[in-house]
């Protein structure tokens, strides 16, 4: 897995599918990355309607887990349950466009200590656009 893609959310379910489905046209190959919803103890149908979108998306590697303990856990919690080599996170209210993850790929590959504690100090212009580094 070169990329785990972490979505945390919180009783914002509809919300939650439509990220998710700008998440499944990814121009990346799904073998190659993988998304995790963490559930932040929703009380709303965020699961049932998590598990049904992933019944009709098969071949994308959708996960979701449980984490009760707020956003800055659950986006721990996504990070503990990540296989992929990079990492990025996005909110339940967001879409992505078909090149996300594919960019941040590029991006992380282009680049291979900007991942690490200490590249973030220095800014990296890598041309592609947003994805310039401070």
């Amino acid at each position: 897995i070169r990329l785990s893609l972490i979505i945390a959310t919180y009783n914002r379910s509809a919300a939650l599918v439509e990220a998710l489905r700008s998440v499944v046209r990814q121009d990346f190959p799904a073998a190659e990355w993988e998304c995790i919803v963490v559930n932040n103890n929703s009380q709303d149908d965020t699961l049932a309607r998590f598990e049904a979108f992933a019944t009709e998306h098969p071949a994308i590697n959708l996960r979701i887990v449980t984490e009760p303990a707020g956003l800055s856990h659950a986006r721990n919690r996504g990070i503990d349950e990540s296989r992929g080599e990079y990492i990025a996170i996005i909110d339940d209210d967001e879409r992505i466009n078909e090149q996300f993850i594919s960019s941040y790929v590029a991006l992380f590959d282009a680049y291979p200590t900007l991942h690490r504690p200490e590249a973030y100090h220095t800014r990296i212009s890598c041309g592609m656009p947003g994805l310039d580094v401070e």
